[in-house]
């Protein structure tokens, strides 16, 4: 690598955050002497790699990184089927396939969480509700140690980008009732009695 160093300045870096991922060039021919570490992080980030997968409740929009898996979300259709798959993605959709068919209970993939440090604590414990149970909002409060943050832990719920892997369909009312979902209550309905909670 070319010893040469540079100061990135704050306009330098809004400018960077800007453009496509990755700049590589910056990486393989220049050093870069700043302190700010997401921008190092940044500029070694990879494009991300986009699959879809046909499940039983309906299409699942799989994104991947260098990182490791960085979302699955709910979509209603399949918007490019031509774009690049990576290794990752294909693990990702053979979990899946095990899952749906009662064959998986866990997921061994790396997972990026992209949340404030109180969202990454309730994912984190999300991780830990065992297949075919499931916690409250007041629950997963306790366990992270601030009991009346029952609402807080519903909206860090909501924001949940990693869809039952990450597993928010686990998490009910008080009083046992299913409450929102991001794919719909009729998904996670499907989603408990396949685990055979419901």
């Amino acid at each position: 690598m070319n010893n040469k160093i540079i100061e990135i300045s704050d306009k330098a870096v809004k400018y960077l955050k800007a453009q496509d991922p990755p700049i590589r060039h910056l990486i393989e021919n220049i050093g870069i002497n700043t302190p700010n570490d997401f921008l190092y992080d940044y500029l070694k980030y990879e494009s991300p790699k986009t699959g879809y997968y046909k499940s039983p409740i309906g299409i699942l929009k799989i994104m991947t990184s260098n990182k490791g898996l960085e979302m699955i979300e709910f979509t209603e259709e399949i918007e490019d089927e031509n774009k690049s798959e990576s290794n990752l993605v294909n693990q990702v959709k053979s979990q899946l396939d095990e899952y749906f068919a009662g064959l998986r209970k866990t997921f061994d993939i790396p997972l990026v969480y992209n949340g404030t440090a109180f969202q990454k604590k309730v994912w984190h414990t999300l991780c830990t509700i065992p297949y075919g149970k499931t916690l409250n909002y007041g629950q997963i409060a306790s366990i992270i140690g601030n009991k009346k943050a029952s609402r807080a832990v519903g909206g860090a719920n909501n924001r949940n980008k990693i869809a039952i892997i990450i597993p928010c369909h686990r998490v009910i009312g008080a009083n046992a009732e299913l409450t929102g979902y991001a794919g719909g209550l009729d998904k996670k309905r499907w989603l408990l009695e396949h685990e055979k909670y419901l």
